[in-house]
């Protein structure tokens, strides 16, 4: 049976509410609805989500469009907002800035065996903050590759990936195979204001 889901009351939240689309979703999805989980102190929710957007996220959870989902834009348009709102839906996700992961590789033991769990095991995955440096080393190389290689493989490529640079920008930073399994997915762009100066 095929679960749906919708845009319920955040229960972390007192007062938070709001009604939107269903959602049937090939992700695995939380029968008591959504649950703020990750970085639980953004405060969200998917009605508060850009509309052409939630049609995206909506599109890929049917399987209408296919993974990963590379979301660009300027800072602080809402991005990371979006894809931990569609975190707060599935059953087992994961997120990630592109750095944290290099740090957990580099320190061995316990964090990098998280990292690598959590690409072969979680349902969704948020890579976050990709390509914000000019010039990138291997260690930065060789994560991403690894972690998009592992999702690929093992989670039919369920992916966001999240970053202030535009596609050619990104085919400016990394290399070819890094760059086509960034962009092989679903592109969307979110313009709009930033939405941490309105605070």
């Amino acid at each position: 049976m095929t679960k749906t889901i919708h845009d319920q009351p955040d229960r972390s939240t007192a007062g938070a509410s709001g009604t939107g689309p269903t959602w049937n979703s090939r992700l695995a999805i939380r029968a008591d609805g959504a649950t703020r989980r990750l970085l639980p102190e953004i405060k969200r929710s998917m009605s508060l989500v850009d509309s052409q957007l939630r049609d995206v996220l909506r599109d890929l959870a049917n399987g209408v469009r296919p993974w990963p989902l590379l979301l660009t834009g300027a800072a602080g348009g809402g991005k990371t907002f979006a894809a931990l709102s569609l975190c707060d839906f599935v059953q087992t996700a994961g997120f990630w800035t592109l750095e944290t992961a290099c740090d957990a590789i580099l320190a061995r033991g316990d964090e990098k065996a998280r990292l690598i769990r959590e690409a072969r095991v979680k349902n969704l995955l948020v890579l976050d903050e990709i390509g914000i440096r000019d010039r990138t080393g291997d260690l930065e190389r060789t994560t991403l590759k690894r972690i998009l290689d592992l999702r690929e493989q093992l989670q039919g490529r369920r992916t966001v990936v999240i970053s202030n640079r535009t596609p050619s920008e990104l085919a400016a930073v990394y290399d070819d195979p890094i760059v086509s399994r960034l962009a092989c997915g679903t592109r969307f762009t979110l313009d709009g204001a930033d939405r941490r100066m309105k605070r």
